[in-house]
């Protein structure tokens, strides 16, 4: 059973919780990812050096789940780039159907969150970790609905805790 608890993932890990920090695989010319909307904004502004972490992560293991902090964990689920019809709708109004366009402005994808899934309870598993909080993956700036990756959810082991701020989504 899929466990949706309505937390904060900053103020968990300030109570030396582990927790998930949803990303794109997307790296800026300075080699900073980009942290630039949601639960990725808020953990970046609490920790600074995150999206330099972050990009030095991607570079070294790609786009694949991994601590890239002090009880912070990358977990991908947008890709590094994408193609005009893999863009958030807003996205798709300002550019052309041959666009190239980056990670950041995409949805999240599904395949993407399915392997973080299985990557993030491999790195459970392996460090023997008891809880992980990590927050609803692709809902809200990856533009899916809840019911689109409900399943992919179902196979998280127990140590995961999902999260939101916004216990209302999947209802």
């Amino acid at each position: 059973m899929i466990n949706i608890q309505t937390l904060d993932i900053t103020q968990l890990w300030k109570q030396n919780k582990f927790v998930c920090v949803t990303t794109n695989g997307f790296i800026k010319k300075d080699k900073n990812a980009v942290m630039g909307r949601g639960n990725a904004f808020a953990m970046a502004k609490l920790i600074p050096e995150l999206p330099k972490n972050l990009g030095i992560h991607l570079e070294k293991y790609g786009n694949n789940v991994g601590f890239i902090y002090d009880r912070v964990i990358a977990f991908p689920v947008k890709p590094i780039i994408g193609k005009w019809d893999d863009a958030l709708d807003h996205i798709k109004k300002t550019h052309h159907q041959t666009d190239i366009i980056p990670g950041f402005w995409c949805k999240a994808d599904i395949k993407i969150i399915e392997a973080s899934i299985n990557q993030l309870n491999q790195l459970i598993d392996f460090y023997k970790l008891k809880e992980v909080y990590c927050p609803v993956p692709g809902i809200k700036n990856g533009a899916l609905n809840f019911a689109d990756i409900k399943q992919i959810l179902n196979k998280a082991c127990d140590s995961i805790i999902f999260c939101t701020n916004d216990s209302q989504f999947y209802k």
